[in-house]
């Protein structure tokens, strides 16, 4: 079944397949002018230490605001909203911890572009934990933060709300992987 429609208007399209395996659903990092958000996935690394380096990478690249989830017991997703484009997104990702293959698999097969999961795994769903703020002149994707704040029930940062007259636009994409855990 193939779902298109519209949030906060934009347009979407959502997919849900039925198999044997478990269904996981996720969002996509890939903006309609070509950018991307900056995704990280970490497993197995303790929180201190995405801490710490959340606060490298925004000082290396000029990046904005990171909000940290807790995806599952010793794992997180760091979910920044500035649009980079795709060689500096390989650049983050290559200097950070996250695993090898987040990056790798999808930037050599596919649509070249990352997915976070918002269902549960190994029974819990990702929650917000908290953001490492930090102020950047790059531009922000302002359909993927509002969608975020709503999904996650953040409480509006004052900026989420605004109208935002930026020539380029976000679509969120949604993504329906079948795996199993």
């Amino acid at each position: 079944m193939i779902i298109k429609g519209s949030i906060f208007g934009r347009h979407f399209g959502f997919s849900y397949y039925k198999s044997g395996k478990k269904d996981i659903y996720g969002y996509t990092n890939r903006c309609d002018d070509g950018k991307f958000i900056v995704f990280l996935d970490y497993d197995d690394i303790p929180l201190s230490w995405i801490k710490k380096e959340i606060v490298y990478m925004q000082e290396d690249f000029n990046l904005g605001t990171f909000y940290i989830l807790q995806s599952s017991e010793n794992s997180f997703h760091c979910v920044c909203f500035s649009k980079v484009k795709r060689e500096e997104l390989i650049n983050i990702l290559r200097n950070s911890s996250v695993d090898d293959n987040y990056y790798l698999i999808p930037n050599t097969i596919g649509r070249k572009l990352l997915t976070l999961r918002l269902t549960n795994k190994r029974g819990m769903k990702p929650i917000f934990l908290e953001k490492i703020e930090r102020k950047s002149n790059i531009l922000e994707s302002y359909e993927h933060k509002k969608f975020f704040h709503r999904w996650f029930n953040i409480i509006d940062d004052g900026d989420v709300n605004r109208n935002n007259d930026l020539k380029h636009k976000s679509i969120i994409q949604f993504s329906n992987y079948k795996v199993k855990e």
